[in-house]
């Protein structure tokens, strides 16, 4: 009945621990509570496809209100506020009787009560609709609060909800020490904001849920408590560098502002002054990183691995939403709860499509190579040739020269491409998506060497055409040729007859290292090194070039066994002082418009 979803299955099983009921009778309204809500979401859409795990959870869950109504009706009114704050953590402090006071009697008596805030909250969790995570911390799952959100939508009393849960956050953080009590304190600092930063977070959670219903310009949200509790957020999100954000709520509160009455005004309290100065904000994000670390430190494994899903969570729903800042900042936290490397690929893999949204494409190369640093992965070589490609400019692609020509970054674009298809476990479906992206690989191969004579032969297969475009020698083939970690000795006749190709080293290990002859005098026609370092035996390495820009090496090292020799000897240190005072005040610009001595040709 309940499809297997654990979440419905804890509520059933919370249900008929509570209601002592039986089974069968369960099973009958369970059935008959199925066919209400089927029937009811159909009137509302009719072609609308219903989502099965929704639908498990609304069924228990509505059995599960009629539980609370009759145990406890009071928890009905702190649910629905509750449904519209943080999943990720609810502070305690925000169940209380309102400031100003609730304007329902009954509950505001019943939440000045230590006591009857404590049945409410063990009612709410006896019935698996919340969690207590600790002492002073509640949390719900995200298919709990979409369904109640429903259930107060199709009571038509999101205003009243709202309105009273404004209060209810207003009265918390009246009570919190905050950064104006550092500012307008003689004081070096307060101790810390460990009551008020979750409190400000779940502000900013309701905030986005309100600007969701456009409410935002009912009376509810155009009073002195939602002005106070939008400024209280716009210097939240600045002090955590979310500026975009923090900017958005300062505009909200000036246009709150707008609106209060003459009297109104005179109740709201000087706004905060963004920007801070520099030893402001230092010293409350040094407070802010103290309070996160007391918050974190009493979590057990399983606690720190719940919370950093719940935010991987969180941050797919802001990726969905194009909140794609919003979902940066999130999957970074997500990462100070949780450190194995299957869930760091996961959120680094996240990072690189966040920050492609936002066309960051140095930060996905960055986050990308994070990932491929530790091991060969299919997807990270995707987001490589994805950054490389947009780089590249190629925004249409022609289906007969999908390159332009000389494109540096393009050729990238279809080498890394090329590694994705090779290292992916399913190679047809892989180059399908690839292609979709506009980057064609036709018969592009992917040789891996291993030792000197395979690279060797891979030269030797690979100099007939630049890579990934149409070829002109009718049945050509293109490789990308993969170094594998290790030493490879380079002789002239193999960078003779390298043409068209592009090398690229190993990434998720050590650079390879080509360790070239003395004196090695080469034709270099249209390659390109990645990620390599080269080792020269002599004193000096000629490369002729048979074009302009033939050759392009990119994070790339060469080192010399001369210079080494030199240093072992000491000749190399007695050397520095006569460059050093060659040099001067001179740039190096400068000195070669100047007539030299031999000794500074020498140097």
């Amino acid at each position: 009945e309940l499809g297997g979803l654990p979440l419905a299955l804890d509520q059933a099983s919370a249900y008929l621990r509570i209601s002592k009921g039986s089974l069968t009778l369960y099973l009958k309204r369970l059935k008959a509570e199925k066919l209400k809500l089927l029937s009811r979401k159909k009137a509302r859409s009719p072609t609308e496809e219903v989502d099965a795990t929704r639908l498990a959870v609304s069924t228990t869950w509505s059995l599960n209100m009629s539980a609370i109504k009759e145990q406890c009706p009071e928890a009905k009114e702190v649910m629905y506020a509750l449904a519209y704050l943080s999943p990720r953590g609810i502070p305690r402090t925000i169940i209380n009787s309102g400031s100003p006071t609730l304007r329902n009697e009954t509950l505001s008596e019943t939440l000045m009560d230590d006591f009857d805030v404590t049945d409410i909250i063990l009612v709410l969790t006896k019935l698996s609709l919340f969690d207590c995570t600790s002492e002073d911390m509640l949390s719900v799952h995200r298919i709990v609060q979409e369904v109640i959100k429903d259930e107060v939508k199709r009571n038509d009393c999101l205003v009243e909800t709202f309105e009273n849960t404004i209060r209810m956050l207003m009265y918390s953080i009246e009570k919190e020490e905050d950064p104006s009590d550092y500012f307008e304190s003689s004081e070096s600092h307060i101790a810390t904001l460990c009551g008020w930063t979750p409190l400000v977070e779940n502000i900013g959670h309701f905030i986005e849920q309100v600007k969701a219903t456009g409410l935002l310009k009912n009376k509810v949200c155009e009073s002195v408590e939602f002005a106070k509790l939008v400024d209280q957020a716009a210097l939240y999100y600045y002090l955590i560098n979310q500026t975009a954000r923090s900017s958005s709520y300062k505009d909200l509160y000036l246009n709150i502002l707008s609106k209060l009455s003459f009297e109104d005004k005179s109740e709201v309290p000087k706004d905060f002054t963004l920007p801070l100065t520099y030893e402001q904000k230092e010293s409350v994000c040094r407070m802010l990183q103290q309070t996160h670390e007391e918050s974190d430190n009493h979590l057990s494994v399983d606690d720190k691995n719940i919370k950093a899903e719940s935010l991987k969570e969180e941050a797919a729903i802001h990726m969905r939403n194009k909140k794609y800042e919003f979902a940066v900042n999130v999957y970074n936290s997500s990462l100070q709860f949780r450190e194995d490397m299957e869930f760091r690929h996961q959120i680094y893999l996240n990072l690189c499509n966040a920050f492609y949204k936002l066309k960051d494409f140095g930060k996905v190369e960055l986050y990308a190579r994070k990932v491929l640093s530790e091991c060969v992965n299919w997807k990270a070589l995707l987001w490589m040739s994805l950054q490389f490609w947009k780089q590249e400019g190629q925004i249409e692609v022609k289906e007969s020269i999908p390159l332009q020509e000389d494109g540096i970054l393009g050729e990238l674009a279809y080498a890394f491409a090329a590694l994705c298809v090779h290292f992916s476990d399913n190679q047809s479906a892989t180059r399908e998506m690839v292609e979709k992206q506009g980057i064609r690989l036709y018969r592009t191969h992917v040789i891996e060497v291993n030792n000197s004579k395979e690279l060797y032969r891979a030269v030797m297969g690979a100099t007939i055409n630049k890579i990934g475009r149409a070829s002109n020698l009718g049945n050509g083939e293109r490789h990308v040729i993969y170094i594998r970690s290790g030493e490879y000795t380079v002789t002239p006749e193999i960078f003779q007859m390298m043409m068209r190709n592009v090398i690229i080293g190993d990434i998720s290990s050590s650079k390879p290292k080509l360790i070239l002859e003395n004196k090695l005098s080469v034709l270099i026609s249209k390659n390109i090194f990645f990620n390599v370092d080269f080792q020269m035996e002599g004193t000096q390495l000629s490369i002729q070039l048979i074009e302009e820009g033939a050759v392009v090496f990119l994070q790339c090292k060469f080192r010399s066994n001369y210079l080494m020799d030199l240093n072992e000897t000491g000749d190399f240190e007695d050397l520095l002082p006569d460059l050093k005072n060659l040099l001067g005040s001179h740039t190096l610009s400068e000195l070669e418009g100047m007539e030299r001595s031999p000794k500074q040709r020498e140097l």
